[in-house]
């Protein structure tokens, strides 16, 4: 297999050779394990764009004069585009000649892995293969151990899978392994989908963990998409629900404003097999979440959660006085809070019949501004939000002429 060389350029402003075109380099066939444990490798994908640089050799850095930065050297493209050299502050000899070995480390494995498929029919055969295979990758294990550098090509990854299962190795020490590069560089797509991978092979034995971990995560990052979208796949597939609906409400006490939280409450009461569905939950989960909004009205995040609690059932929202009711209490402390007027707004055309109370305190907020009044009271909220959200004040302008027609 070989690795096509980067398209050149010559850059404008330092008159180098340069990859600086819209391709770089690419796997001509399938892709080649440039470094096996994910380090140090060239792959589609994995370059970025990069204003040209000056040479190695200008800055100190011992990069040698005579070579290009676009040079092919051993099985990979050499220069500062290329993961090695972006994670690393300096490069001697020494280090171009780790390189080599690792070029020749990459070699041995793919002659590796090409033998132990030859060698699955004969017995013999396989068990010599398999054992240079482990050599080689426990090597290669080491080198990227010791570089500290993340692989994110794609294609590594799925290598490493295709050999972890070849070797037949303990898929839960590979996950302890790839916990602690997933904690070191917690946004890497790549990582989670390999512990995916991990965590299907291994299922029972993987829910406890991974609940741990991804709680892990998100205790330092409570927005982590990765975690999240990891966290609501293992309750799914390998199960989990008993406890979910607890941590979602620690998170939202530690944090009201955490709407990664209010995503994943109403995914376990719409979704949870032992909660009952939204119809049984929706009672108990508009009392929290009112209390909830009355303990801030700004946060956005629990009148949208109250709006998917009542999905595709208007009737239902128009006739639980609990909303209409919420919105007045809101109003009557802070007439220019927007998302209670915009709730208010959607029920009144919805079809609520208002109030003596509602009615009340929405021709007193109107009496404020002499220049206002308005008989149709959705009209008259539609004026307020005018006044109160002058960021959106064409679309309030809009909506009020769909209220008049």
């Amino acid at each position: 297999m070989r690795i096509a060389a980067a398209r050149l350029g010559t850059s404008p402003e330092t008159g180098y050779e340069a990859p600086f075109g819209p391709r770089y380099s690419a796997f001509e066939s399938g892709g080649e394990a440039a470094s096996f444990w994910g380090y140090g490798t060239v792959g589609a994908g994995v370059h970025r764009r990069r204003r040209p640089q000056r040479r190695r050799s200008e800055v100190g850095h011992g990069w040698s004069g005579a070579r290009g930065y676009g040079e092919r050297r051993g099985s990979a493209l050499r220069g500062p585009w290329s993961p090695r050299s972006m994670g690393s502050s300096s490069l001697s000899s020494s280090g171009d000649r780790g390189r080599d070995g690792e070029a020749n480390c990459n070699g041995e494995l793919s002659d590796a892995v090409a033998g132990l498929a030859r060698g699955r029919g004969r017995a013999n055969g396989k068990g010599e293969e398999k054992r240079k295979l482990t050599t080689v990758a426990e090597k290669a294990r080491g080198r990227r151990a010791a570089s500290g550098v993340v692989g994110e090509a794609a294609v590594v990854w799925h290598f490493r899978r295709v050999v972890l299962e070849a070797l037949d190795a303990d898929l839960l020490l590979e996950m302890h392994f790839v916990d602690q590069i997933a904690e070191s560089n917690p946004k890497n797509y790549h990582v989670w989908h390999h512990k995916r991978w991990l965590a299907e092979k291994i299922r029972p034995d993987a829910v406890n963990s991974e609940h741990d971990f991804t709680r892990k995560i998100l205790a330092m990052d409570a927005k982590n998409y990765h975690a999240w979208s990891h966290r609501q796949w293992v309750i799914q597939a390998l199960g989990g629900w008993e406890s979910e609906l607890q941590y979602c409400n620690q998170l939202l006490e530690e944090d009201v404003f955490n709407n990664s939280a209010w995503n994943q409450r109403y995914l376990v009461v719409t979704r949870s097999p032992i909660l009952g569905g939204l119809a049984a939950m929706r009672d108990s989960e508009v009392d929290y979440t009112v209390e909830a909004i009355m303990v801030n009205p700004q946060n956005e995040s629990p009148w949208r959660y109250l709006r998917g609690l009542y999905k595709d059932d208007n009737n239902l929202l128009v006739a639980d006085n609990r909303i209409s009711d919420a919105c007045l209490k809101v109003l009557n402390k802070d007439w220019t809070c927007v998302f209670a007027l915009s709730f208010l707004l959607d029920l009144l055309r919805m079809g609520l019949q208002p109030s003596d109370e509602l009615k009340g305190t929405i021709e007193a907020m109107e009496n404020s501004d002499p220049e206002t009044g308005h008989a149709d009271i959705a009209v008259a909220v539609c004026s307020i939000l005018q006044k109160c959200d002058p960021l959106r004040i064409n679309y309030w302008s809009w909506y009020q002429t769909t209220l008049s027609s």
